[in-house]
């Protein structure tokens, strides 16, 4: 299965030691025949000349970038939920260079469609005047610092999940660690709620952020799951044969 194999460690293969980046080249190419296609239907193969091809590339590229990498890198974060449900060896470092990308990508790509598509002042509240048809902030300005802050923990439980081991961790710290994942996620969703609109096709993508914030926590507590499954089954073999010990 292709999905497996972006993951996992096999032959050497460009899309398979470069995954990601191979997954951004197949967005844009997918983008360019979109564009290519939305060219064609608008002017006809008759009236086809280089300015047009170019028109028809560079509307690719920005729905390749804008559009399908979001929902191509969506399908990746759930391949790797579905593989972890499955027990199957994934790299913990593309793990997390995936899933940093979504984050980052994700965060810029909702602050983008918020400014350009529902014209949005992000520093402006509800007392401030605006002119034509700009929106208020979704968010109360004076609140960024502590967003920040929660963003921040989240991201530092997400680190510290990633980079340890249950097995010389408190579990009271592995508990603050995903609870500050979990409040983290609230923000991205309250920030969707506030703009959505279901008039506007395009606003369904304000969830894909949201989406992949949770198949990124679901995955790590089943990975936190399975370790704690491993390491009680090994306290277990050693409690019922002492002699084990000085193996083990």
């Amino acid at each position: 299965m292709l999905l497996e194999d972006f993951f996992m460690e096999k032959k050497e293969h460009f899309y398979r030691t470069h995954p990601i980046l191979f997954s951004l080249l197949v967005s844009e190419v997918i983008g360019i025949v979109i564009g290519m296609a939305d060219v064609y239907t608008s002017f006809g193969i008759k009236k086809l000349s280089f300015s047009f091809f170019a028109t028809g590339i560079m509307m690719g590229l920005l729905t390749g970038t804008f559009c399908v990498v979001p929902v191509i890198l969506t399908i990746q974060e759930a391949a790797l939920l579905w593989m972890e449900k499955k027990q199957k060896k994934i790299r913990r470092l593309l793990m997390a260079e995936l899933d940093l990308l979504v984050l980052t990508l994700g965060v810029f790509y909702e602050s983008c469609y918020a400014v350009a598509a529902k014209q949005i002042e992000l520093f402006a509240d509800w007392d401030v005047q605006l002119a034509n048809s700009a929106m208020h902030a979704a968010i109360y300005t004076k609140s960024l610092p502590t967003l920040l802050a929660i963003g921040v923990l989240a991201l530092a439980g997400y680190i510290f999940l990633m980079c340890t081991s249950l097995e010389r961790t408190p579990p009271l710290t592995v508990v603050l660690s995903i609870s500050a994942m979990y409040l983290g996620t609230l923000e991205p969703i309250l920030f969707a709620v506030q703009i959505f609109d279901w008039k506007e096709p395009l606003d369904f993508y304000l969830w894909l952020l949201p989406v992949n914030c949770n198949l990124v926590i679901t995955r790590i507590v089943m990975q936190k799951v399975r370790e704690w499954g491993t390491i009680s089954m090994e306290k277990y073999k050693i409690q019922e044969n002492p002699d084990r010990k000085s193996v083990v």
